[in-house]
């Protein structure tokens, strides 16, 4: 487990049962002093639960009653170290928090593609209460009886009833009902018990807490041992002094390639096509005389990726990060340099010069609205980005290299690094050629929140992505920006789309979105309804993880698409139940523990991507082809074949 848990442990012993408690724990694991557990690294699971045991024999309490003040104490801990605002920003109710941990803890299996995390499922029962059901591979009630008596008091302050109505091996199910506000005097003791634990020293950031929990549901250890007080106290020491993983501190060498000069390629356009003709009226003049096929090949030469390795990261790794990438995600922040970090994806013959997968990525540099508010003060957008793109690579790179370990590898057309900011020519001729860069690419990521329709350029790319592309090529990202308070922004940005309405920071480039759609399909109206139709479908695959811990996380979009007439999609979307993939993935997976290396997540994208692709891909496809005019959908097929011929009229450009 991370050594974070280590440190939330130690505080919990000398808050609650002093210093002297923890020496003599420190003593029984054969510990003079405890640094070597408390680095901020991976440890062996079996050593942290070993540690518990200790505490356990030290304090004479049995492992259900340890657990579940530490839980209490997990809560308290969390609030003195400023996360009572993050823990808001998941439900202004005990309830709403409950249905946004399913959504969180389906993010976390997208990263740790092992772990099973738990799933709660709450039920409205007729006397105003509630039943929580609790499943998890690792089960520990009493640990969540504790957070959620703690949580009630904490944050919400109110009085709960917590009642276990039934156990299995794997689960747990409580009646919950809340009792109503507490007196002042229960929320003054609640303001005390937070103010006594000393906050962390350090930043207790919104990644290391990630990495922190993640290592605690991946855990490989024998957890009946820890009940029954038969943890080997012994090995300790020896794994205490082991080194950390050397992946997680890996230096990261970043690869240049030569940068085309924007000016020189231009003027050796303008020279095949007319030696007479001069540059100096522009790109876009130039641009207008080329074929369609002369612009793709052109496109080919100053086309770019790069790895994600250099812009993406794990959670764990995120504060490893070099200071260059975590800037390169600051919207203001604008350098030459980042150019060199991308490389040309043809080589001079027009053949793709590196066998990885290349996704354009489609998002807005600003942080959306109300951020803090909706998401908390330590979540930090461009953490986000990064490891979200980190997540795709490892899906990317399991479906192209049939190793998810092998993400590095996978490159993404990104604009700040794939378009020579230093050649106002290049600038202006990469800019022009967009709809060319995502014919070449290999698919479309689109890390989407709820504020991602409302700008001009996200939706340009969107449309003109699927006018070449299948939509099983396109990725929606919303899954760490989706939650109970922002689920009502994101179908009101849908239920309100409108082209009018889109933003753009130079009101001239309006005008290229309007002019696509008008050149491509039959009316706006027709435009608008395909876009509104395309997301939800789009919407609907990418919460299917969410939706196997949650039913109605697919509900809202079922409504939405029977609110805009599309009768056939919210069919579908009403009979899909991904929680049946979800119990049946597990049952295959086993006892716990016998097949640990199980990539539970890939078993889930397998499942979606099946009944994406036979059930509502189809209808994408209908809808586009009813939505543009017939002659563009054949023109553009026929363009769509000649990505991989290319036009040797242009070569020495």
């Amino acid at each position: 487990m991370h050594g974070l848990i280590h440190v939330i442990f130690k505080s919990f012993i000398v808050t609650d049962f002093g210093q002297e408690i923890w020496d003599q724990v420190l003593a029984k694991c054969g510990l003079e002093d405890d640094s070597p557990i408390m680095k901020m690294q991976q440890y062996p699971d079996d050593l942290t639960l070993a540690a518990v045991g200790a505490a356990c024999a030290v304090l004479n309490v049995d492992v259900d009653t340890a657990l579940g003040l530490f839980g209490r104490f997990f809560v308290r801990y969390l609030a003195a170290n400023g996360w009572t605002r993050m823990l808001l920003s998941l439900g202004s109710t005990l309830e709403d928090l409950l249905v946004n941990l399913n959504g969180l803890h389906s993010n976390l299996e997208r990263d740790f593609r092992t772990a099973i995390f738990p799933q709660f499922q709450v039920t409205h029962l007729d006397d105003g209460g509630l039943e929580l059901h609790y499943t998890s591979a690792r089960c520990f009630p009493a640990l969540v009886e504790g957070v959620l008596l703690q949580l009630s008091k904490m944050v919400f302050q109110c009085k709960v009833e917590l009642r276990e109505t039934e156990r299995k091996k794997n689960s747990v199910k409580w009646f919950v009902k809340d009792l109503g506000a507490m007196d002042q005097d229960d929320i003054e003791e609640a303001v005390t018990e937070e103010k006594v634990i000393e906050a962390h020293p350090w930043t207790f950031s919104f990644q290391l807490f990630h990495a922190a929990m993640s290592s605690a549901f991946t855990c490989q250890c024998d957890t009946d041992k820890l009940a029954k007080g038969e943890m080997d106290f012994g090995s300790i020491k020896e794994a205490a002094v082991q080194p950390a993983d050397a992946s997680a501190n890996k230096i990261r060498t970043r690869s240049q390639s030569p940068a085309p000069d924007g000016l020189s390629i231009c003027m050796s356009l303008a020279k095949k096509l007319d030696k007479e003709y001069s540059f100096l009226a522009g790109p876009r003049a130039a641009l207008d005389r080329l074929t369609n096929e002369q612009r793709l090949d052109l496109a080919r030469q100053i086309f770019r990726g790069i790895t994600a390795d250099q812009v993406a990261t794990t959670w764990p790794e995120v504060d490893n990060f070099t200071v260059e990438s975590k800037a390169f995600w600051d919207a203001n922040q604008r350098l030459f340099e980042y150019f060199d970090w991308s490389q040309c994806r043809y080589t001079s013959d027009g053949v793709v010069a590196r066998k990885a997968p290349l996704r354009f990525a489609s998002h807005s540099w600003s942080v959306p609205e109300r951020w803090a508010e909706l998401m908390g003060d330590s979540c930090n957008y461009a953490d986000v980005k990064a490891t979200e793109l980190c997540i795709i690579a490892k899906d990317l790179a399991l479906d192209f290299f049939g190793d998810h370990e092998q993400w590095q590898k996978v490159e993404f057309w990104i604009d700040k690094c794939c378009i020579g900011q230093e050649s106002p020519e290049l600038v202006e001729l990469s800019v022009l050629l967009i709809e060319e860069f995502l014919q070449l690419s290999d698919g479309l990521v689109v890390l989407l929140n709820w504020t991602y329709l409302t700008r001009l350029w996200c939706v340009y790319e969107w449309a003109c992505f699927l006018a070449y592309h299948d939509p099983s090529d396109i990725i929606v990202c919303a899954e760490p920006f989706y939650r109970k308070a922002t689920e009502p922004l994101f179908l009101d940005a849908v239920r309100n789309f409108r082209v009018a309405n889109c933003q753009c920071f130079d009101p001239r480039d309006r005008s290229v979105l309007i002019g696509k759609v008008a050149e491509y399909y039959r009316s706006t109206k027709d435009f608008e309804e395909f876009l509104q139709f395309t997301v939800i479908a789009c919407m609907s695959r990418c919460l299917t993880g969410w939706a196997s811990r949650s039913p109605t996380a697919i509900e809202a979009w079922a409504r939405l698409a029977e609110e805009l007439e599309f009768e056939d999609l919210a069919a579908e979307l009403w009979m899909v139940d991904p929680s049946v993939w979800r119990n049946e993935i597990i049952e295959h997976m086993g006892d716990e523990g016998a097949n640990a290396s199980f990539d539970m997540h890939g078993a889930m994208l397998e499942q979606r991507d099946e009944w994406f692709n036979a059930r509502i891909a189809p209808m994408v496809r209908l809808k586009r082809d009813t939505s543009m005019f017939s002659n563009v959908r054949h023109g553009l097929n026929v363009r769509k074949t000649t990505v991989g011929l290319g036009d040797s009229s242009l070569s020495e450009c």
